[in-house]
Formats: structure tokens, sequence, C-alpha cells
């Protein structure tokens, strides 16, 4: 089956936490040919499958700076929150890598 021309490289997403803000950084994660265009979309929830902290489509970046909630109405004590990005190649095959980030 093909997925994307992105492959995992084995890194996990690189993660920065000053205060409430963490920042993501998932350029080490994918492999991809370096001529094909990618384009990332990254969600964060505080729950599994949720976007109630971040729903970024269609990035050229790898980075991105998060504002950690102390509470949200979906979670009133987050404890972890869970990070999908996909990568989205220009035929439109996608990879998916998930993670979780404990608070």
């Amino acid at each position: 089956m093909l997925t994307c021309n992105a492959i995992f490289t084995g890194n996990a997403i690189v993660t920065t936490r000053d205060g409430q803000k963490l920042t993501l950084d998932w350029g080490g994660v994918f492999n991809h040919l370096p001529d094909v265009p990618v384009a990332y979309s990254v969600v964060v929830g505080t729950l599994d499958g949720y976007t109630d902290v971040l729903d970024l489509s269609y990035t050229s970046g790898h980075t991105h700076d998060v504002i950690v909630p102390t509470e949200t109405l979906l979670t009133p004590n987050p404890t972890e929150l869970f990070v999908k990005v996909t990568c989205t190649d220009v035929t439109g095959l996608s990879t998916l890598f998930e993670t979780t980030y404990k608070l």
C-alpha cells in the first residue's frame, strides 16, 4: 500500500516547554523526497481525537507553538496532550504520526 512519499525516520516530535508555551518540532519525523512538496496538518487535544487545543491545517513549516491550557471545556485538569501530525504530498497521499505529551 502506497502512503505518501514520506516515511518515518524513527525520530519523535521534539518538544520544548517554556512556561505555558510548548513548541512542537516535527521536522525530523518524516523523511520525504526533497523535490516533492509536502504540507502538514497538526491537531492537539486534551483527549484522543479532539482538537480543543490546536487544529492547524496545511502548513509548510515544521514547528508550531501551542499554549498549554490549564483547563478546557472537555478536560477541567488536563494531564496530557494528544498530538497528531499528518504529512501530505502533492498527490494527496498522507502519513500520520501520533504521540502524547505528559503535562
